[in-house]
């Protein structure tokens, strides 16, 4: 009898450590491909993203369609400064996207999901139709007066139907490109270079403070607030875009403010 529950003991005890092997092995699944491309990167491209382009950024504040936006309320400067962000902000998820291939990964890494063409034309479509929607009703209803917080910053929103449909685009690109490169990218390269998760999230969170410039350094509070809500979305869902369309949809709901 003995020697039975001993065999008994034996099977079981062999179940449990595969059935322990095999559930470690699903919940690896997921991030074997993000650990292992993040820890291959070389230290000099992450500092690169992280860094080097924040530099960008704030360099971008002090050249001549920046200041004479933001430093001398000229709205001529409009179209100039946010299609200089425009380009910085492509290039950073262009540059991103290539160091990731290079270092073994896939998009999907950090995105945390695989769409068809059909499901990313439906969520684009159903964006597009929301921002129509709203360059429609500000072209109609155009606003009285700026609320008196926002009333000595005019010069830097939108006023034609060009620079308003020019916004949406921005909005579009900022949910995109900021959530990849500054929540996907940021938290999971510094993950995997050893930083425990709250390091690595406080440290992307300030690189996209400083992709806003000098704005960022003067609205530090709320840009800081805004990135930590962003990156609690994305560990939560294990996804970035649940937190893309809540930052296109914040962006686009200033439209109806300006």
């Amino acid at each position: 009898m003995a020697k039975f529950w001993n065999s008994m003991s034996g099977v079981i005890r062999k179940l449990y450590n595969n059935l322990l092997g095999f559930r470690a092995m699903t919940q690896m699944s997921d991030t074997d491909s993000q650990t292992n491309f993040a820890t291959s990167m070389p230290r000099w491209q992450v500092v690169l993203m992280l860094v080097g382009f924040p530099v960008l950024y704030l360099i971008n504040s002090f050249l001549p369609w920046s200041k004479g936006l933001f430093g001398n309320k000229d709205h001529s400067y409009f179209l100039h400064f946010w299609i200089s962000v425009a380009v910085l902000h492509w290039l950073s998820f262009l540059v991103a996207a290539i160091l990731i291939k290079r270092s073994g990964g896939a998009l999907s890494d950090i995105t945390g999901f695989h769409f068809s063409p059909r499901k990313i034309a439906g969520i684009l479509a159903v964006l597009l139709i929301i921002s129509v929607s709203l360059i429609f009703v500000r072209q109609t209803w155009p606003p009285d007066r700026l609320p008196p917080g926002l009333a000595a910053w005019q010069a830097m929103f939108p006023a034609t139907l060009i620079e308003r449909s020019f916004w949406i685009f921005m909005c579009l690109t900022a949910g995109f490109c900021e959530e990849f490169v500054y929540r996907g990218f940021g938290i999971t390269v510094l993950r995997g270079k050893g930083l425990r998760l709250w390091q690595a999230v406080i440290l992307a969170t300030l690189s996209f403070i400083f992709v806003h410039g000098l704005g960022g350094l003067f609205a530090f509070p709320f840009f800081f607030l805004s990135g930590l809500l962003f990156s609690a979305i994305y560990l939560w869902r294990k996804s970035l875009l649940p937190g893309i369309l809540l930052h296109v949809i914040m962006d686009f709901g200033a439209l109806l403010a300006i």
